[in-house]
């Protein structure tokens, strides 16, 4: 499951919530649309939503309309699964979503640095999280890279694996 967003307090008398995103993709939250929502600590409590209505980060869910039952969603984590981000988020050619890069090697002149563990955005600029080979063992364990064109080359898909420039030198100096 994929977290796109999290709900934040209600507003108004109607049950509306605001609705923080953490998707690149806001065309999602869209009328009939359904929601896995979670709460910390309660990841069996799952629950399904559909949605009723998204308008200026304002959400309401079907059968939440009323402010009782709206406010029992409040800091709720909303989740989608990865086949249905697929379906809802068309992706240009070259883009990629986060999740599909985790696992890929991080190849740089025939070397390979590492495996995507994560990815993190700071600051408006997404940097992947290297877990990386340790041949010696004086280097990190882990560094980052920033996903823009001065280090990343190219994503190759079909072998799960990013060509880089430059990223040895981040790992050297971190």
């Amino acid at each position: 499951m994929i977290d796109v967003a999290k709900v934040g307090r209600s507003v108004g008398v109607r049950g509306d919530l605001k609705l923080h995103i953490l998707s690149d993709f806001p065309q999602i939250f869209k009328a009939g649309v359904e929601f896995y929502a979670s709460k910390e600590g309660l990841l069996q409590e799952m629950v399904k939503l559909k949605v009723k209505h998204y308008h200026n980060g304002l959400i309401c869910f079907v059968g939440y309309e009323d402010l009782e039952s709206a406010k029992t969603l409040v800091n709720r984590v909303l989740k989608m699964s990865v086949e249905d981000t697929h379906k809802l988020c068309p992706l240009k050619e070259g883009e990629f979503f986060w999740f599909d890069l985790i696992g890929f090697k991080i190849i740089e002149n025939s070397e390979c640095l590492g495996v995507v563990k994560e990815i993190d955005r700071i600051a408006n600029l997404d940097y992947l999280l290297i877990e990386a080979n340790r041949g010696e063992s004086k280097l990190s364990k882990t560094f980052m890279i920033p996903y823009i064109d001065r280090y990343i080359l190219e994503v190759v898909a079909e072998e799960k694996m990013i060509l880089t420039q430059g990223a040895k030198e981040i790992w050297f100096a971190s």
